[in-house]
This record gives structure tokens, sequence and C-alpha cells, in this order.
């Protein structure tokens, strides 16, 4: 009898592997040249919650089949949970740190300031000091005449 698991398995894995993850897909990140509308991103969490609940339980169901003894293809299974966890866990760090980003630069629109890096700011041109004035009573300077 010939054994079909291992083609399976492999299958299964290039199906989860080639499938990114939500915030992968879905999250636009902020783009800064496109000024105050940043591009329309992403504020919403739910592509990165929904990351999370995978990659956690991904995880779980790695450690839980790892514990147990009977399990035919043990190894091969715990490697294939752990890889599409951290694919997972990996997609919603992507989408909560761009949609926070995102968020806080909404923010600072709508209030009118910035919280952007100053190195993304051009520094003001720097304007030359007034020339001080004589003290009252002075002679006028030579050249003037």
């Amino acid at each position: 009898m010939k054994n079909h698991f291992a083609p399976r398995l492999t299958l299964v894995l290039a199906a989860m592997l080639s499938l990114p993850a939500c915030s992968f897909l879905f999250v636009t990140p902020p783009r800064e040249q496109y000024g105050p509308r940043h591009g329309n991103c992403t504020s919403s969490l739910a592509a990165p919650g929904v990351d999370f609940l995978f990659g956690a339980l991904n995880g779980l169901a790695a450690v839980y089949v790892a514990t147990q003894d009977e399990v035919r293809y043990r190894y091969q299974l715990v490697g294939v949970g752990a890889t599409v966890g951290a694919l997972w866990l990996s997609s919603a760090i992507y989408g909560i740190h761009n949609t926070q980003q995102c968020a806080a630069l909404l923010q600072d629109d709508e209030l009118g300031t910035s919280a952007h890096p100053a190195w993304l700011h051009p520094a003001p041109p720097r304007l030359r000091p007034a020339p001080v004035p004589p003290p009252p009573g002075a002679r006028p300077p030579l050249d003037a005449e």
C-alpha cells in the first residue's frame, strides 16, 4: 500500500504559503509622497486581527501536535504549523504597524499638527538678521558720505 500523505502535505504547504495573509493583501500603508491624504491608507485593525487569530491558532495546533505521541508525521506537521503560523503572525505585525501609523497620520491631519519625523520636513529658509541701528547721536560711517 502506497502512502499518499507526503504529497498531500506538500500540496497543503504550497497552498498555504501561496495564499498571503490578510494584512499583506488588504492593508495599504501610508505614503508620504501623497501629502495630507497619505494615499488613502488603511486604519482598520480588522485584517491584522484575523491574521493574529489564524497565527495563534496555527501555533497552538503545532504545539498540540508536538505533544502527541501517536501522530504520524508529527515533525512534518509541527513544521508546517509553525511555518504557516509564522507567516500569519508576520502579516499581523505588518498590518498593526501600518494601520497604527496611518491612524496617527490621519489624526494629525484632522488636528492640523504633525507627528512626522523632523527629517521628513524641509527646514524653513534662514532669514538674515536685521541690521542693528546705530546708537542715538553716533556719527554716520565714513563710507556713507
